[in-house]
């Protein structure tokens, strides 16, 4: 690891100049105005991949769909095969007031974790597109491999800020190229600067119709309320009862110190105690737990959420 990280930091230059040019282009997919942008885009995450080394690197797209960036190396036959995802879309840029550099001005400033690139998409998703390629071209030459010892896979999606409305087309007219055994979604975040995460669950949407029959007529509920179950009744039940279950019991997570909160930003900090309100008794007694070991600043903001539901 030492060694990746002294080729990561000889190239830092050649590093921030390259994701400059990725998240200078203004990709917008919300709307349709920037197709050719958003072909732009392709086009320069295909040719970094290129240039990190990936093979078979092309535009794959289905009938009407924005381009996805594609690249592979597979030539550790017998290993596993992981596929990374990402999107090269960006939102709007919205109100550019709000901005305190150009949205699509790549801007260098100190923060107080470091220095950043300010731009859209710089976290959201193009950064982190990069960082892949990045860590893969300074392992090779970290340790003087010529292959990685998995099979790698890269798709980066074109759509994904408009819903992705083509993306289950794409994966079904490219089923074997897109095979693998392990997916990693790689449009996550981490809690700080120094602490490396792998998001291991996300919360997404899924649509369903669900019918539930009851008496073919009214029946009177004085008279048969009950003993008749009623179809509305039944499904907000139904609901609930889901919505329970699917609660996160982080009360239950380990005492990891690499989780401590005292550790985070204060933005991830933020976060970390606004899911922990957001589950309900249990998470409150986690956060009452982890409170007496903060820091002053980290205890000021724990007791601004205890404070909501006291």
């Amino acid at each position: 690891m030492k060694d990746v990280l002294k080729r990561l930091d000889g190239q830092r230059k050649t590093m921030v100049k390259d994701l400059a040019e990725l998240v200078a282009v203004p990709s917008i997919s919300p709307g349709g105005k920037h197709q050719r942008d958003i072909d732009r885009s392709a086009k320069v995450t295909c040719a970094q991949m290129k240039r990190a080394g990936l093979k078979n690197v092309s535009v794959l797209r289905t009938s009407n769909s924005n381009p996805f960036a594609y690249g592979e190396w597979t030539g550790a036959p017998g290993k596993p095969t992981l596929l990374l995802y990402a999107h090269h879309d960006v939102q709007p840029e919205n109100d550019p007031v709000d901005w305190d550099s150009p949205p699509f001005e790549p801007t260098e400033r100190d923060s107080a974790q470091g220095p950043r690139l300010y731009a859209r998409g710089a976290a959201d998703d193009k950064g982190q597109v990069f960082f892949h390629l990045l860590g893969l071209d300074a392992h090779l030459a970290a340790t003087g491999r010529t292959s990685p010892a998995v099979n790698l896979k890269l798709v980066v999606e074109g759509e994904e800020e408009s819903g992705s409305p083509h993306f289950a087309e794409l994966l079904r007219a490219h089923r074997d190229e897109l095979a693998c055994d392990v997916v990693v979604v790689s449009d996550t975040g981490m809690w700080s600067r120094d602490a490396p995460t792998v998001c291991v669950g996300m919360r997404g949407m899924t649509d369903c119709q669900v019918d539930l029959r009851g008496p073919s007529g009214d029946v009177h509920s004085g008279s048969f309320g009950g003993a008749i179950p009623n179809p509305l009744t039944e499904l907000a039940r139904l609901l609930g009862r889901r919505t329970g279950e699917l609660h996160l019991a982080l009360a239950d997570a380990p005492d990891d110190p690499a989780f401590a909160p005292e550790t985070f930003t204060p933005f991830a900090r933020r976060s970390f105690y606004q899911s922990l309100r957001n589950t309900g008794v249990r998470g409150f007694d986690l956060l009452r737990a982890q409170e007496a070991r903060l820091d002053e600043s980290a205890r000021e903001d724990a007791a601004r959420v205890l404070a909501l539901n006291p």
